[in-house]
């Protein structure tokens, strides 16, 4: 998902869910899975964006 984060002024603000959603099906993430896959990715983007920020306010 690497290509599926959404970028403003002040850097990324989070992944495009519709992007998301298509990488799933690419995966062939099945429809029983597919809620705790999401709230997973949900969970590792927040820790993303996070060490982020932490990076950029460190500077």
């Amino acid at each position: 998902m690497s290509t599926q984060w959404m970028v403003g002024m002040a850097g990324a603000t989070g992944l495009s869910y519709p992007g998301v959603e298509v990488v799933m099906r690419k995966c062939r993430v099945k429809r029983c899975d597919e809620e705790r896959v999401f709230h997973e990715i949900q969970c590792m983007e927040r820790a993303t964006l996070s060490a982020w920020r932490e990076k950029t306010d460190g500077k």
